[in-house]
C-alpha cells in the first residue's frame, strides 16, 4: 500500500522542519512525526550502529518507549536487516528492508520476535546519515504489516531527502561541538563571540556579553563588533585582512576604551561554508586579564626573577598599556629608556619578545591573585 505524492509546499515544510532541527535537537521528535504522516510511518528513531562492537549500538532518540530502547541494547548486535545490507552501507545511501531480507526469514529471527514485533514494525527505511570506521548512523521509520513494503514513490522521496539527512546530521554534530565549546569556555571565565562572515556578533556566552558591556566593543546581537579603542581597532582591522587570506589563527590584544591592555583574544575560521545569512564563520575567544595587585606581583617579580623595582614597574606598565611608549610615559621615563630597560628585564625573564614577557606576567597575576 502505497503513500500519495507529496506536493512541492508539503515537501518545502518537511525540509523547513528537518532544518530548523539541526540547532534545536529537541524539534527532532516533531520532524520525525511530520515525516511518518507523509509516509505512512508510525515510528522513527536515529540509531547508531557499530558494526566492530555490536553490543554498542542503540538507539539515540526519536518516538520511541524507554523499554524499547533498553531492548534494543540488548539485541542491537541482532539486527538481521543491518547484517544483510552492511556492503551496501556508505553516507547518504537509501536502505530498503525488503531489499535485504525476506519476510520469511525476518518472521523467524530473534530480532523480529523479541523487539520489532513489539513495535508492530515488518518494513523498514534507513538513511545513513554518517558511517566512518566501522560506525554509522543512520535515521529509520518503520511501517505495520497492514500497510505494506514501502513503494517505490515513498522511496524515491527518502532518496530525494537524504543529502537533506545528511547535511542536517552534519549540522547538528556541529552545534553540539559548539554548545560544549560554549560551555568549557564559560566554566574558564573565556568570552566567546561567534560572528558570521560580514563580522557580526551572531552568538557566544555570557562572558562575551560582560566583555562587550564594559566598553571594549561598541556593538550587540546580529550587528557588527566595533573595537572601543584605536589601538583595538587597529589590530582588528589587521587580523581581519588576514584571515582573508589565510584560515591560521590570528592572536590580538583588545585595549578597554580608557587605552588599558583588558585581554587577549584568538580568532580562528570555524565555518568554511555559510549555512544561512547569521551562521557562524569566525570564533573568537577572549582571555581577560586579572587585575593585579601591583605590590604583591611586584615583589613576585623581584624575588623570582632578580628585577628591580623600576624594571618591575616597567614589566607591570608593559602588561597594562601594551606598548612601549605608552608604557614609559606612564612611569615617567623616555622611550628610549623604556626600550633599553625592556632589553635587561627580558634577559632577566627568560623571555625573547615583549609579547612572551606579557604572558609571563599574566601567568605571575593569576597565580598571586
Amino acid at each position: 500500500m502505497g503513500m500519495p505524492v507529496i506536493s512541492d509546499s508539503q515537501y518545502d515544510a518537511l525540509l523547513a522542519s528537518l532544518y530548523a532541527s539541526a540547532t534545536d535537537t529537541t524539534l527532532i521528535p516533531a520532524f520525525i512525526r511530520e515525516l511518518g504522516e507523509l509516509t505512512g510511518s508510525h515510528i522513527g528513531t536515529y540509531m547508531r550502529e557499530d558494526f566492530a562492537n555490536p553490543n554498542e549500538s542503540a538507539l539515540l532518540t526519536g518516538g520511541i518507549e524507554p523499554e524499547e530502547v533498553m531492548r534494543y541494547s540488548e539485541l542491537g548486535g541482532e539486527n538481521i536487516w543491518m547484517q544483510r545490507s552492511l556492503s551496501s552501507i556508505r553516507t547518504g545511501v537509501v536502505l530498503n528492508s525488503d531489499e535485504h531480507v525476506s519476510m520469511r526469514e525476518l518472521l523467524s529471527s530473534r530480532y523480529y520476535n523479541d523487539f520489532l514485533r513489539h513495535m508492530d514494525v515488518q518494513h523498514s527505511v534507513g538513511v545513513c546519515l554518517s558511517f566512518q570506521q566501522q560506525r554509522a548512523v543512520f535515521l529509520t521509520v518503520g511501517r505495520a504489516a497492514s500497510l505494506g513494503a514501502f513503494d517505490d514513490e515513498s522511496l524515491q522521496l527518502f532518496k530525494r531527502l537524504a543529502p537533506h539527512f545528511v547535511n542536517t546530521f552534519a549540522l547538528q554534530m556541529q552545534f553540539e561541538h559548539l554548545n560544549a565549546q560554549v560551555a568549557q569556555v564559560t566554566r574558564q571565565k573565556r568570552g566567546m563571540f561567534l560572528l558570521d562572515s560580514q563580522w557580526r556578533w551572531v552568538g557566544g556566552n555570557p562572558v562575551a556579553e560582560q566583555a562587550v558591556a564594559a566598553g571594549w566593543w561598541r556593538g550587540k546581537l546580529m550587528s557588527r563588533l566595533e573595537p572601543a579603542h584605536p589601538l583595538t581597532r587597529e589590530a582588528w582591522q589587521s587580523m581581519q585582512r588576514k584571515l582573508q587570506t589565510s584560515p591560521a589563527q590570528q592572536v590580538m590584544a583588545i585595549h578597554d576604551k580608557h587605552g588599558v591592555l583588558a585581554a587577549f583574544a584568538s580568532v580562528h575560521v570555524y565555518g568554511a561554508t555559510a549555512v544561512s545569512e547569521h551562521s557562524p564563520c569566525y570564533v573568537m575567544f577572549v582571555r581577560p586579564l586579572h587585575s593585579p595587585d601591583s605590590e604583591a606581583v611586584n615583589a613576585q617579580l623581584m624575588q623570582i626573577f632578580g628585577l628591580t623595582t623600576s624594571e618591575a614597574a616597567l614589566a607591570l606598565a608593559l602588561r597594562k598599556h601594551g606598548d612601549t611608549a605608552h608604557a614609559a610615559t606612564a612611569i615617567g621615563i623616555t622611550e628610549s629608556s623604556a626600550r633599553t630597560r625592556l632589553q635587561v628585564v627580558l634577559e632577566k625573564t627568560a623571555t625573547r619578545r615583549q609579547a612572551d614577557l606579557l604572558l609571563l606576567i599574566d601567568a605571575l597575576v593569576e597565580t598571586v591573585a
